[in-house]
Order: C-alpha cells, then structure tokens, then sequence
C-alpha cells in the first residue's frame, strides 16, 4: 500500500511540474496549423485491445518510485527547500508536497537531504489549508520514525486545521475572518490533515474537545 501511495503522490506531482513546461512549449510554438484533410470524414477505426504490461510487478513498480525519488531530489535547492509554485501565495506547498511524498515512498526522515528539508519546513508559517493539509501528513511520517521529534510541529498545524473548519467544510486559509467560501478542494485538503492527527497516538496532538472535531 505503501508503494502505490507513494507513486500516486509522485505521478501527481511529476505530471504538474512537467505540465508547465509543456504548456511553455505549446506556446512558443505558436497556433498549430491544420492538419491535411481536416474536415474530411474518416472510415472508423478499428478499436484495438489495451496490451498488457508483461514488465509490470512489484519490482518494477518499485523501480518507478526510485526513479520519481530521483528526479525530485535533483530538483531539491540548496536550502531544502523546492522551486516555488507560479502562484506567489503558496511559497510552503511544493515543499510539503516534495517531502511528503518522498516519506511516503520510503525515504528515511534521517537521511540528511530530508532531515534539512523538515528543518526547513519547521520554520515556514502558514495558514493556508492545502499547504497545511500536505504538511501534516509529512509531520506524521516523520514521526513514525523519529520517536514524534517534530511533534510541536505537527501539533501546531493539526489544531490550525482543527480549529478553523467550517461544518467539516475548509476555505483557502485556517485564520479567524478568512475571506471566501468553502469549496471541495480545499475541504479535502483539510480532511487529509485531520486525518493525519487521526491516525497519529490517542490524546497526543490534540485534546479531548479537539479530538472530538476531528
């Protein structure tokens, strides 16, 4: 199960950096131009049977995560950190999302490369609900492993996402007053965050009253 995660969170997130350098090459290439025959009605074509993967296993499926693993790594800057999303308000998100998925698939919160990128984690504030979502999942890992050494933080980002729901429901930000309205995408960003506290030990990260809302 492990492993599936894994690829499903690097495929998600390997498709959206390859995604912009696509469309940035789309648009240096200008309009397409019509292809001969366009207009023209065509004979159906024959549908043909999906061919099945004689090299698909457990082993290479592994082989792929490795693969995903690598490239993010060699994305990695020098701080720990990973290149910022378009989006200025969303300086925390692909970092959390890196680090998540890289725990998920295996990699040890002791190896030093990840040990800076949780460092640096630790010492971003935010109050935006998907980057919250993907930071507590990656507290949660960690802490599997590392006797809860990022608890506090994990605690601090558990109780904003606690605390500023809305019917179960999230907007764009976890502060009092946020502006908006609650929308599915941000809710499920939140769920995923609460769900980490969920899973973590009873009574640890949240207090009773607390973990009554999650």
């Amino acid at each position: 199960m492990r492993r599936v995660t894994g690829l499903i969170l690097l495929a998600s997130l390997l498709a959206g950096l390859s995604g912009d350098a696509l469309a940035a090459k789309r648009k240096g290439q200008g309009a397409a131009k019509p292809r001969r025959g366009a207009g023209k009605k065509r004979a159906p074509s024959k549908v043909s049977k999906p061919r099945r993967s004689a090299n698909f296993s457990d082993e290479a499926v592994q082989r792929s995560i490795e693969k995903g693993c690598r490239y993010l790594w060699s994305q990695r800057q020098k701080d720990g950190s990973w290149p910022k999303y378009k989006h200025k308000n969303y300086p925390v998100g692909p970092t959390a999302l890196a680090a998540y998925a890289l725990l998920a698939s295996g990699v040890s919160p002791f190896d030093r490369r990840m040990e800076k990128t949780l460092e640096w984690l630790s010492k971003q504030d935010t109050d935006k609900t998907y980057t919250l979502g993907l930071r507590c999942n990656a507290w949660y890992l960690a802490n599997k492993r590392t006797n809860d050494k990022y608890a506090r933080f994990f605690r601090q980002d558990l109780r904003k996402l606690i605390m500023h729901t809305y019917g179960g429901a999230y907007k764009y930000d976890c502060k009092r007053n946020a502006g908006g309205r609650t929308d599915n995408s941000n809710s499920q960003y939140g769920v995923l965050g609460t769900w980490a506290g969920a899973m973590a030990p009873p009574k640890k990260f949240c207090s009773p009253g607390e973990r009554r809302r999650v």
